[in-house]
């Protein structure tokens, strides 16, 4: 586990920066490095928009460590998207497997805003929004199942009857299926539909 920071700035902040500051970005095993962008987050749009070089040197790949380097001069959220499109709405998925991941994460149980994306308005969650993506073909019955690393189920979500090629959003308060607070560490969400299943890492912190 590494030191995780979260900047938050008053309304009104410039977040245009001095001068440009490196941002490094990782990815997972098995992306095309050579495929990935930049992207931030347009709030007043609802959209994520192709971040540029603010050095004018572009993306520096580090495919031993696989991460993605690149000048920023503003605050933002950014993310690495596997496309080559200048910006991203929409809520329709045509991605092959189910797409899963938490935000924020690392978490702690304060309440917080978090703006989804996808036309989903802000919504102040306890914990952490859980956002997951579905290819066409996997429709029917969901479940969200969260669990501890020794593989013990701490919390598990009926979530209905689900339509493939669509982007959903769960919120997780942190609270086991006995409606107690879980202890920090690590946890790992499944995601399933049918036959489709896909699992990621969340870090809750106290």
């Amino acid at each position: 586990m590494s030191s995780f920071y979260d900047v938050l700035l008053p309304a009104g902040v410039p977040t245009t920066l001095a001068k440009p500051a490196e941002l490094t970005l990782r990815y997972s095993t098995g992306a095309s490095a050579s495929s990935l962008g930049v992207y931030w987050y347009n709030a007043a749009a609802n959209t994520y928009v192709r971040q540029t070089d603010a050095g004018g040197v572009g993306l520096r790949i580090d495919g031993g460590n696989r991460t993605v380097t690149i000048s920023v001069d503003h605050f933002s959220t950014y993310v690495l998207f596997d496309s080559g499109v200048a910006a991203i709405s929409g809520n329709q998925f045509a991605g092959g497997g189910i797409e899963a991941f938490n935000f924020p994460n690392p978490f702690d149980l304060s309440v917080k805003t978090v703006t989804p994306i996808h036309g989903v308005p802000a919504r102040a969650v306890r914990g952490t929004l859980i956002r997951f993506a579905l290819p066409p073909e996997a429709s029917g019955a969901g479940s969200l199942r969260i669990y501890a690393v020794t593989g013990r189920q701490v919390r598990g979500f009926d979530l209905g009857t689900l339509t493939g090629g669509k982007y959903y959003y769960q919120a997780w308060d942190g609270r086991n299926d006995g409606g107690n607070d879980a202890a920090s560490g690590v946890y790992i969400g499944q995601v399933k539909v049918g036959e489709h299943s896909a699992f990621f890492k969340m870090a809750l912190i106290k």
